[in-house]
């Protein structure tokens, strides 16, 4: 499942996803499992910005720069949105 996500946690995609964008909404395929799933526009926003390796210290600055968002509300949805991509298999954690 990969290491214990924190403030300081590197986020990454996972390899083997096909991701399309359907009228604002991010539709993805892990074609491991041959599951879709699909996020709406802040979710798609969050993809976008892990296309490279991003710490979650630096999606929260950029999320808050584009949201009106406290540090730590934005800090403690960001982890929890993180945590369903990572038990479903679609991140990384480091």
């Amino acid at each position: 499942m990969g290491d214990r996500m924190n403030s300081n946690s590197i986020v990454a995609r996972t390899e083997g996803l096909l991701a399309v964008d359907m009228d604002g909404t991010k539709v993805m395929l892990n074609l491991d499992t041959g599951k879709y799933y699909a996020l709406d526009n802040i979710g798609s926003r969050i993809w976008e910005l892990i296309e490279q390796p991003q710490p979650i210290t630096g999606l929260v600055e950029t999320m808050m720069a584009e949201y009106a968002v406290t540090q730590q509300q934005c800090q403690d949805d960001l982890i929890v949105f993180l945590q369903k991509l990572q038990v479903q298999g679609l991140i990384v954690i480091s």
